[in-house]
């Protein structure tokens, strides 16, 4: 807000440039009264309108929002812009014109005047018309009130009424010259005892406007300004004229411009009057506020410490850090502990002790703009302690283990173990000691503020009584190893001895309290050993194609004990009349149900792989462990982002119950006979199907050595449980898995939705290494051909809708197979070892 110079004229919103004035009564209450302005019909009239103001003969000063000084003479008046929903117009009539009623705008109001005094009616200056005055620039308030007609000792007193003139803001004598009432042009003059506030003529009628406009008494050479009146006529039923009449005649002259400024009375402008001073003052004061409340936001008060470490002025994280940084440091720093003439250090970090941040930082910081909040910031610091975490009985055996060197002859707990079947137990003894939960009781109160402490040596029991020993041993260990425990879980039995019994428990001494535990692994494992049963797999859907159309085998749900209740149903039944255990078992449901494997498309081959395999009689055993495979393959279903894992596939384990026979293998370079040999054809054949679907190739390994009758660098050798082949299932629908053969081929094709597209190039070989000759005098031998080794390198592009999705670079190293020659090696020659050396898996 900026001060005006009080001789500059200043337009003001909502101000009018004809001053105000309002009328006091004899009890010194002020009466203001709204203007209405008569708007003119014809724009190019100019109209003036000369009315007086009924002043009451009193000494109490009128009052108007805001002074303004009296417009220079001749000066033009503002004209009025009022809109037309807000302003009652009261045209002059044309001289000679009858005068007929006036309409009163609905939402006029009525000037109260005082209770005691009513304003004699006022005439306007005969021969002027009345100017447009805005009634939204008088400042002068408006109070509707109900309409009632004035009794006639009211008229009375109001006859001896004296008009006078009164400046805005100042005191008029009573003395000074009232402007004589003039008569409107057109219009009755009314009669000198009319109310100037009201005429109520009936219950249908409205209330008259009256307007109130105060000006400063005219020199003899000026005229003086008229504030507008606004007339209501009477009622039909009436017959007297009513007109609203106003205090102190003034006189205004119309003008064309309605933007006259008005100038201010006071010598300072709008900082002149102390209650403005008073006001910029505040807001000053409250922007500072705000400022400091702003700028406080969530920051701790000035002068605050916690545990003596200063955070206040801080933010609630930069607090944190500098606490945590200082609680890490403290917590290096090791509690004494003086027993007798010994001392022992405990570190805080190790025994249990922590400062807790967060907790001790709690209710510090924090935003607000009350004053409490505010100004507390300033001074409102405090000195509180740190929060400190403590694990009692960790710090109680902390203490124990610090102090114990410094005894002579400390307390030692006795035990209780379980042993090839057997209870064996150790009796405790007293000795020297401290009270250790006292002193861990004093430590975490205290610390980090006192970090040396002192206690006495008493003569004490260990921790241990023996009383407890005997306790346990009567109502657990005793009938624990007392005979045969008994597992079942419904469906199939185990039963455990005491002595394997005894490898799977062992006791817990919790501060003197002794309870049995059991480890949960090792006796799973060996009631696995006991009775597999216990362990039901799932099996999953299977579809088989015959003469191309599904044969579904639904799928089954399988069982597995559940480990997480083993334990406790084993001790349970430890300690039973029956010595019985029944242990709990979870379902397992099948990787793929009956409904998967009907939803799975059985018409659309996605990839197919052939790969041939030797015939005749040396090559019996390796086709019936092809066969063996295949068939466990055949009609098993990959679900959409499953991982496939052949160890897994095939059970994994190869054993003659499967159908698996001997067959030749390669085993560090040479070739020996092995429990499913060949098996690796099918693996191979495994690989280059998920090759040409397009799917995720997670894992697989190429022979040591290139057979022919296999891709090269596209080849996958076996060997359950090390060596695995695993893809994963991308195409978005399940596969189904077709497995064979045909004549001498392994078959193998995926069935699904045809997602991929895949392209496939093979370098040449390159970087050859030479073979050597070997002699192998093993009973075992099988003759190996020689062959060279190299590198190759297999590049596959996989497309999904013409875009290139993968491209992938595999390279394969060979090693040279060696020219192995069964029998002893002539003198001089090398010869292979007796035993091959483990150095690798072996393969086919």
């Amino acid at each position: 807000m900026t001060t005006k110079d009080a001789g500059t004229p200043e337009p003001h919103d909502g101000e009018s440039s004809a001053e105000q004035a309002a009328q006091a009564g004899p009890q010194g209450e002020q009466d203001m009264a709204g203007v209405d302005a008569a708007t003119t019909p014809d724009a190019e009239q100019d109209e003036t309108l000369d009315t007086e103001q009924a002043v009451t003969a009193g000494t109490e000063q009128a009052v108007t929002e805001g002074t303004e000084q009296a417009p220079e003479p001749d000066a033009p008046a503002q004209e009025s812009a009022v809109p037309a929903d807000e302003t009652h117009a009261a045209a002059a009539p044309e001289p000679g014109a009858e005068a007929g009623p006036e309409v009163a705008d609905e939402r006029t109001t009525e000037t109260v005047a005082s209770t005691e005094h009513e304003p004699t009616s006022v005439e306007a200056p005969v021969g002027e018309p009345a100017p447009a005055v805005d009634r939204h620039e008088a400042e002068t308030t408006a109070i509707p009130v109900t309409p009632t007609a004035p009794s006639p000792a009211d008229r009375a007193d109001a006859a001896e009424d004296e008009t006078t003139a009164m400046p805005i803001g100042r005191a008029i004598p009573s003395s000074a010259p009232a402007v004589p009432a003039q008569q409107l042009p057109g219009q009755a003059r009314p009669s000198a005892q009319a109310p100037a506030a009201s005429t109520h003529a009936g219950d249908d009628e409205d209330p008259t406007v009256v307007g109130s406009v105060s000006r400063p008494t005219a020199a003899p050479d000026q005229r003086p300004a008229v504030a507008a009146a606004s007339t209501r006529p009477p009622a039909a039923d009436d017959g007297a004229d009513r007109v609203s009449t106003a205090s102190s005649a003034a006189r205004v002259d119309s003008g064309d411009s309605g933007d006259r400024p008005s100038r201010t009375a006071g010598p300072s402008g709008l900082l002149g009057s102390p209650w403005a001073r008073v006001g910029a003052v505040a807001v000053v004061l409250i922007a500072a506020y705000l400022v400091l409340a702003l700028w406080q936001g969530g920051r701790i008060s000035s002068g605050t410490t916690v545990a003596g470490v200063d955070v206040g002025g801080l933010s609630k994280a930069d607090a944190t850090t500098k606490l945590e940084a200082e609680s890490a440091r403290v917590s290096k720093l090791p509690v004494t502990v003086t027993v007798g003439d010994g001392r022992a250090q405990v570190q805080p970090a190790s025994a249990g002790l922590s400062v807790d941040v967060p907790r001790s930082l709690d209710g510090l910081g924090g935003s607000g703009i009350g004053p409490g909040h505010v100004f507390g910031f300033l001074g409102g610091g405090e000195d509180r302690p740190a929060v400190v975490k403590t694990d009692r009985n960790r710090l109680a055996d902390a203490v124990d283990d610090a102090t114990r060197p410094l005894l002579s002859k400390a307390p030692v707990d006795g035990k209780v173990s379980f042993e090839n079947g057997k209870v064996k137990v150790v009796r405790s003894t007293s000795g020297q000691g401290i009270d250790a939960d006292a002193l861990a009781a004093k430590i975490g109160k205290e610390w980090p503020a006192n970090r040396e402490y002192s206690t006495t040596i008493t003569e004490r029991d260990g921790r241990l009584t023996n009383e407890e020993i005997d306790r346990f041993v009567s109502t657990f260990a005793d009938k624990a190893m007392s005979e045969d425990l008994t597992v079942t879980d419904g469906r199939s039995d185990a039963s455990l001895s005491p002595k394997q019994l005894s490898r799977v428990l062992s006791v817990k001494n919790d501060r003197g309290r002794l309870s049995p535990v059991v480890d949960t692994e090792k006796l799973a494992d060996t009631l696995m050993k006991e009775q597999p049963e216990f362990d039901h797999p799932a099996r999953n859907a299977r579809i088989e194609l015959a003469a191309g159309q599904p044969k579904i085998t639904p799928g089954e749900d399988g069982s597995k004990l559940d480990r997480a209740k083993l334990g406790a149903a084993v001790l349970a039944g430890l300690t039973s009349e029956d010595h019985k255990a029944t242990v709990a078992t979870t379902p397992v449901k099948p990787r793929i149900s009956t409904e998967e494997a009907k939803a799975v498309n059985t018409t659309t081959a996605i990839s197919e792989f052939r790969s041939r395999f030797p015939g005749g009689p040396t090559n019996v055993a390796r086709t019936k462990n092809i066969k063996v495979a295949l068939s466990i393959l055949n009609g098993q279903v990959v679900a959409p982002g499953e991982q496939f894992s052949l160890v897994q596939a095939l059970g994994g384990e190869m054993t003659p119950e499967q159908g698996y026979v001997e067959a030749p293998t390669i085993q560090d370079g040479h070739e020996r006979a092995a429990l499913g040999g060949g098996v690796s054809q099918v693996s191979t054949t495994m690989y280059n199907t998920a090759f040409f679907a397009g799917v995720q190739l997670d894992e697989h390994k190429a022979h040591s050595f290139w057979i022919s009758r296999y891709p090269m660098g596209r080849e996958a050798t076996l060997w359950i449980p090390v060596l695995d082949n695993k893809w994963t299932n991308t195409t978005g629908a399940p596969i189904l898995i077709q497995a064979g053969t045909e004549g001498n081929e392994v078959v193998m094709r995926f069935y699904g939705k045809k997602t991929f597209t895949v392209e496939t190039t093979t370098g040449k070989p390159y970087d050859y290494s030479e073979p050597k000759t070997i002699y192998d005098d093993h009973p075992g031998c099988i003759k190996v051909f020689p062959q060279r080794g190299f590198s190759v390198k297999v590049t596959r592009v996989v497309k999904q809708g013409g875009a290139v999705v993968k491209n992938e670079t595999t390279t394969t190293t060979y090693k040279a197979a060696n020219n192995i020659i069964c029998g002893k090696a002539p003198s001089g020659s090398p010869s292979a070892p007796t035993t091959p050396k483990p150095t690798a898996p072996p393969q086919d």
